[in-house]
């Protein structure tokens, strides 16, 4: 499962990500009105099914995400795809209705300082943090995944540890990824560390060598990830155009 947040203020509230249902969403509705806090923006980091498909739930707030990202919401793969890829919840899909976001990050009232950060390319056509700097938390949406291996094969392995740089230059001291449990700093350098890795494997056409994410869960994406890492060295694939995907995809599929 995708991890979701919400960043709340003297009532109002921005909510990070809907997960993939909108039962899963109703859990962060519920907590708001625990709160007694509205949704008055939600954010969509990125635009996997698994941080989307709750959008409904969250009717009369504004909806919002990165222009690249809006786009692939609204031109969502066939069902069988998802079905494919997460055989959990197949037959699902069908009938998920997504709704999509506004295509702009422009003119937003964030409650507290809470600041956007957008990524485009990384883990995919583009990506959004929140980064919270009076009290040090970060929101990483797929930019992070702790104790579940990353999954590159829709981004750009360069420009996602370039974005990784940048997250750690914050020096935030919490640190909420996509996926797992919340960490810290080590953890985020540990999956730009193992990016970075996977870059210099493919350039120097060397095997890549172990590390603690080959540990985690979901690792047989690793293979998938550097042969996405030798499309970027080959020049198969660039911020311009990302369509290609690796020949070995096909093994995450059901």
């Amino acid at each position: 499962m995708s991890n979701a947040g919400l960043v709340h203020d003297e009532g109002r509230a921005l909510v990070i990500d809907t997960m993939m249902f909108p039962e899963m969403a109703e859990g962060i509705a519920a907590e708001l009105r625990r709160r007694g806090a509205r949704a008055d923006v939600v954010l969509n980091t990125h635009h996997h099914v698994d941080h989307v498909g709750g959008n409904a739930v969250f009717d009369g707030a504004r909806l919002v995400a990165h222009p690249k990202s809006a786009d692939a919401i609204a031109h969502p793969p066939p069902a069988a795809v998802y079905d494919s890829f997460i055989p959990a919840y197949a037959g699902r899909f069908e009938s998920l209705d997504v709704v999509p976001p506004e295509p702009s990050l422009d003119g937003l009232d964030l409650p507290r300082d809470a600041r956007l950060r957008s990524y485009a390319p990384a883990h995919t056509v583009a990506d959004v943090a929140v980064w919270l700097p009076s009290s040090r938390v970060l929101f990483t949406g797929d930019l992070a995944f702790f104790g579940v291996a990353p999954l590159a094969f829709q981004g750009l392995v360069s420009s996602w540890v370039a974005a990784l740089d940048d997250l750690l230059a914050l020096d935030p001291a919490v640190v909420v990824p996509g996926h797992g449990p919340v960490g810290g700093t080590r953890e985020l350098a540990l999956v730009r560390d193992h990016l970075a890795a996977l870059l210099a494997a493919a350039r120097d056409d060397t095997p890549l060598l172990p590390d603690e994410v080959g540990e985690w869960l979901e690792a047989d994406r690793i293979p998938v990830n550097l042969e996405r890492a030798r499309q970027e060295v080959r020049g198969e694939i660039g911020a311009a155009d990302l369509s290609a995907i690796p020949a070995n995809a096909g093994t995450l599929f059901h």
